[in-house]
Order: structure tokens, then sequence, then C-alpha cells
């Protein structure tokens, strides 16, 4: 009889872990895959560049950080547009699948609390919708973006606006 309560016991736990870790199963399992890997080389390669190995950016030479910053795009539609269509992610030369990885990868690493919580990652099928259409003069639109972000949002980081001028 005890064994019983106790085997019970054990799987109202994992039954209440379960639950509490829903939400971030997804986030786990990309981190759990070759995929967490691959989007890593793929910043190394198509990004690092320019954002810094950090996400830093630099602006001396005008290149926006990422570090707990970039998510902020994705509390606005067109924010989340613009990350896929801003050139250096359009124009990276790996396919649609794998930039979305490369994006959500960022997302749950380097923007920190800026990424909302419970955000719906991107699709291969989104990406590639999106990168087919141009993006043109992408330092207003980007100052635009901030500055719908910052009048829709109370706990954005301001100092973005300065740094994207």
């Amino acid at each position: 009889m005890i064994v019983s309560r106790h085997f019970k016991n054990a799987r109202l736990l994992l039954f209440t872990f379960s639950i509490a870790a829903a939400p971030l199963a997804w986030a786990e399992s990309l981190y759990s895959k070759p995929h967490a890997n691959e989007a890593r080389v793929h910043y190394m390669l198509y990004c690092q560049g320019c954002h810094l190995s950090d996400g830093a950016g630099s602006l001396k030479a005008e290149v926006p950080k990422m570090k707990d910053y970039v998510g902020n795009f994705l509390k606005i539609p067109e924010g989340r547009e613009y990350l896929v269509r801003v050139p250096g992610s359009a124009n990276a030369p790996i396919g649609d699948e794998k930039l979305a990885n490369l994006l959500n990868w960022i997302l749950l690493t380097m923007a920190g609390e800026s990424t909302p919580k419970g955000f719906t990652p991107y699709t291969g099928k989104e990406v590639g919708v999106l990168r087919a259409k141009s993006l043109t003069n992408v330092v207003t639109l980007r100052s635009n973006l901030i500055e719908k972000i910052n009048k829709t949002s109370t706990d954005f980081d301001t100092q973005a606006i300065r740094k994207s001028k």
C-alpha cells in the first residue's frame, strides 16, 4: 500500500511539472537538437561580423545591438517582419527553415528579457513569404518602428531610439 501511494505522488508530481514546463517545451527542444548548434554557426557566419559575437553591435559603425534588445521588435507586427526583411537576414545564403531557426535562436539566447513571453517562433514558410519582399531605407524604417514600439510599450528600452538614429 505504501508503494502505491508513493507511486501516485510521483505521478502527480510528474504531471504538475509537465504542465508548468509546457510553455518552455519548444524552447528547450531547440536547445536539445543539433538545430541550436547550426543556428550558432549561422550567427557566426552571417551576423557576428557586424553585430559582434555577443550581439552588442557597434554604435560607432551604426550597427544596432541585438543583445537584450532585438525581441522588442516582436511587440508589433511590422517589427516581426522587419527582422526577416532586414538585408542581413533576407540576403543570408541559407534556406528559409534555417533562417527561421537562426532568428528563433537569436530571440531565445541574445534577446534576453526583450523577447515577449510566449512569442510565436518563426517558421520557414513565414520567413519565405517575408524575405521575398525587398526592404529599402532600413535606417528610417528601424527608427519609425522603434518610435512605434516605444508608444505601445511601457517597458521598452528607450536608449535604443538614440542608438538607431
